[in-house]
C-alpha cells in the first residue's frame, strides 16, 4: 500500500473516531464530545456536569482554575468512573444479531493536589496545584453475529484507551472577592486503540491499531464573589491542535508495524459562564452553567496542508446542579460534534439527569455519583435513515483528603 493511501486511511479513522466516536459501530459515546474535554470532578458530575463551580478545591484546576484559590489547606483528591450503555436493535429475522454497548471498565478520572500560599497582612493570596486528568476515555464494543449454512460469522470492533493530560495550575485571590487562575496540561502519552476482528469457521483475522496524540491545553478563568452567597465566573479554553505523529498497527496473526501519520485535529475555543447561589449554612447550593461550543471551527487534515472543517453549526451546553445537604442532583443538555441528520448541519444533543451523594468531614470527603442520559441521531441511508438512540449510564466515585 502506498504511503499516501496509508496516511489518508489513518486520517479517516482518526477523524471518524474523534467526531463520531465509533466509525464502524456508528456509536457516539458521551465522552467523545470533541469540542469540550471531560474535566469534571465527581461532585461536578453529580451536579449536572457543572464543572466550573461543581468542582471544589484542587479538583477545579482544569475546569475553573480561579476557584482553586478558595483552597484553605493542602488538599488531595482522586476520582474513578465507568460507563454503561447500549443501542437497542430490533430482531430483523435475518439470522443476524447486533450488539452495541459500552464495555463498562473502571478507569481513572483525575488525581490532583493543591495548597494555599498565604502572606500575612498581604491582600493577595496564592494557591498552587498539580494534577492529571483523563481527557478522553473511549470504551465500547460493536459485535455483529450472522448464522448461515456454513456456520457462524462474528465481526467485532473494540475501542479502548486513555488520553491523559498532566500539568500545573496557579490561582490568586484578592480580598476574598476577585479570583483569577490559569492551568496548563500536556498529553502524557496515552493512546486510542482500535481492534477489528472477523471470526468464522476457518479462523480469525483482524488488526489492532493504536494512535498516540500530542497536544497542550490551557484553561483561564476568573470569579467574582461579592458576598458569601453569590458568585459568578467566566472560563476560556483557547483552541489547540492534536497531532498524531506515529501510528502503530498490528495484524493479530503477525507483528507490529509503525508508520508516520502527520495528521492534525484542530480544536476550537471554548467559552463558559456560570453562577452559584449558596445558603448561609452552605448546605444548599444552586449552580447554573452555559458553554459555547464552536463546532464549526473544528478542523482536520494532514500537517502542512489546508485543513477541512466539520460543516457543523455551532452548539452549546446548558447545565443545572443542586445540592441539598449530602444529596446532589443535576440536568444537562449539550450539543455534540456529530450531525443530528445525515444531510444536515445541526449537531446532535446529549441530555440527561445526574445524582450523587457526598460526605465531607474535617479531613476526608467521600463522593459517589450516577448519570442517565440519551443521545439520538440518524444513520444509514440518507433517503430512508434509521434513528439510533443511545441509552447511557455512568457511575463513579472519589475521595478527597485535607491533610492539614
Amino acid at each position: 500500500m502506498k504511503s499516501g493511501e496509508i496516511m489518508k486511511g489513518t486520517l479517516l479513522i482518526i477523524v471518524l473516531l474523534m467526531l463520531t466516536a465509533g466509525a464502524f459501530a456508528q456509536m457516539i459515546p458521551a465522552d467523545w464530545q470533541i469540542a469540550e474535554p471531560v474535566v469534571n470532578s465527581v461532585r461536578a458530575s453529580a451536579m449536572g456536569h457543572t464543572e466550573m463551580f461543581g468542582a471544589q478545591d484542587g479538583s477545579a484546576m482544569f475546569s475553573n482554575p480561579a476557584w482553586m484559590a478558595d483552597t484553605h489547606d493542602l488538599n488531595v483528591e482522586a476520582g474513578l468512573a465507568t460507563l454503561f450503555g447500549s443501542i437497542p436493535h430490533e430482531d430483523t429475522g435475518t439470522g443476524s444479531d447486533i450488539t452495541e454497548k459500552y464495555t463498562g471498565s473502571l478507569k481513572p478520572e483525575y488525581a490532583v493536589a493543591s495548597m494555599p500560599l498565604r502572606i500575612h497582612h498581604f491582600p493577595i493570596s496564592i494557591a498552587v496545584g498539580a494534577g492529571i486528568w483523563t481527557m478522553h476515555r473511549p470504551g465500547w464494543d460493536y459485535e455483529l453475529t450472522s448464522t448461515g449454512d456454513f456456520g457462524t460469522t462474528t465481526m467485532k470492533d473494540t475501542y479502548d484507551g486513555l488520553i491523559q493530560v498532566a500539568g500545573p495550575a496557579v490561582a490568586a485571590d484578592l480580598f476574598d472577592m476577585l479570583y483569577a487562575g490559569l492551568s496548563m496540561g500536556t498529553a502524557t502519552g496515552g493512546s486510542i486503540t482500535v481492534k477489528n476482528t472477523l471470526t468464522d469457521p476457518t479462523g480469525e483475522i483482524g488488526t489492532e491499531t493504536s494512535y498516540t496524540p500530542s497536544f497542550q491545553v490551557v484553561t483561564l478563568s476568573a470569579v467574582l464573589r461579592p458576598n458569601d452567597h453569590f458568585k459568578i465566573g467566566l472560563m476560556l479554553r483557547p483552541g489547540y491542535e492534536m497531532t498524531f505523529g506515529e501510528v502503530s498497527q498490528k495484524d493479530i496473526n503477525s507483528g507490529y508495524t509503525q508508520y508516520p501519520s502527520n495528521s492534525v485535529l484542530s480544536m476550537p475555543d471554548t467559552y463558559g459562564a456560570s453562577f452559584s447561589l449558596t445558603s448561609s449554612d452552605r448546605m444548599v447550593e444552586l449552580i447554573g452553567e452555559y458553554q459555547s461550543r464552536q463546532l464549526s471551527k473544528i478542523q482536520f487534515g494532514i500537517e502542512g496542508t489546508e485543513l477541512d472543517s466539520t460543516g457543523l453549526d455551532n452548539g452549546e451546553a446548558f447545565r443545572l446542579g443542586l445540592q441539598l445537604g449530602a444529596i446532589q442532583v443535576g440536568y444537562f443538555l449539550e450539543s455534540v460534534a456529530v450531525p443530528e441528520d445525515l444531510e444536515g448541519t445541526k449537531p446532535a444533543t446529549h441530555k440527561g439527569f445526574t445524582f450523587g451523594l457526598g460526605y465531607r468531614g474535617h479531613r476526608i470527603g467521600l463522593f459517589a455519583y450516577g448519570e442517565y442520559g440519551t443521545l439520538e441521531y440518524k444513520v444509514g441511508d440518507p433517503i430512508n435513515p434509521d434513528t439510533q438512540k443511545e441509552k447511557i449510564w455512568r457511575v463513579g466515585g472519589g475521595i478527597g483528603i485535607h491533610l492539614f
